[in-house]
């Protein structure tokens, strides 16, 4: 625990810097490599089994990259296989450290409160990836933690931004093995879920399995679109 805090307060020194410094490095800002060597250092640190069959899926996506929501471990395992940008919750960037890290990472922040800031954090996000397709941005299409064995229903919105910036999807399902050791739990401070997880006795496997990429089209029924992605995401996940 002690070197996770220093893990993160080294981390912060080293992101905010690299944020800026100007160009890009194989197409990613400095600071998304720098992030990237400290979620690999974090999963080294707690002992994690990472596995991705295809991790080059990832690195070559330009676009969306949607997850099933599992775990505040979510992206922390996914930013150890690529650069990648994040969106989140706006609360995020008030925390320490973590903030400080997500927007020197250019993590897009959106604003639950209202279908108006909803609707302008949409509009922010497609002007983004108008602007540049990658490195990817990861949504987790369900909103909240799921339950695990299958995803909660997609919130259309996010499928509205691909079909409206005209980007692929990529469909990344995550899996924790046991689940409980990654869980977050209603009401737990991050500390605590991170001294259960350190404090385990079993070993933890990590696995991103990417699907096959999905383009959506003008007239695409985004009900429909969201109901298909789902049983794939379900069918991965029993099988």
């Amino acid at each position: 625990m002690v070197a996770v805090l220093l893990l993160a307060a080294v981390g912060a020194l080293a992101v905010l810097p690299a944020a800026l410094a100007p160009g890009r490095v194989r197409g990613a800002r400095p600071a998304l490599w720098v992030a990237l060597a400290l979620a690999r250092l974090f999963v080294l640190l707690f002992g994690i089994r990472l596995r991705c069959p295809d991790p080059a899926a990832l690195r070559r996506h330009h676009g969306l990259v949607f997850i099933n929501h599992l775990s505040y471990l979510d992206p922390v395992v996914v930013a150890a296989l690529a650069p990648v940008r994040f969106l989140a919750a706006a609360g995020v960037r008030r925390l320490p450290f973590v903030g400080w890290i997500a927007r020197a990472m250019g993590t897009v922040f959106v604003a639950r409160g209202s279908v108006e800031s909803r609707s302008a954090s949409r509009a922010e996000l497609v002007g983004k990836l108008g602007r540049r397709a990658y490195p990817p941005i990861v949504i987790a299409p369900e909103g909240q933690i799921g339950p695990g064995g299958r995803v909660l229903p997609f919130r259309h919105g996010a499928l509205a931004v691909a079909r409206d910036a005209g980007v692929a999807v990529l469909p990344l399902v995550l899996r924790f093995t046991p689940l409980d050791a990654a869980a977050w739990l209603r009401g737990e401070w991050i500390l605590a879920a991170l001294w259960r997880l350190a404090a385990r006795t079993a070993p933890l496997e990590a696995s991103v399995v990417p699907l096959a990429p999905l383009t959506l089209g003008p007239d695409d029924d985004l009900a429909a679109v969201a109901d298909a992605l789902e049983a794939r995401y379900d069918a991965e996940l029993v099988a």
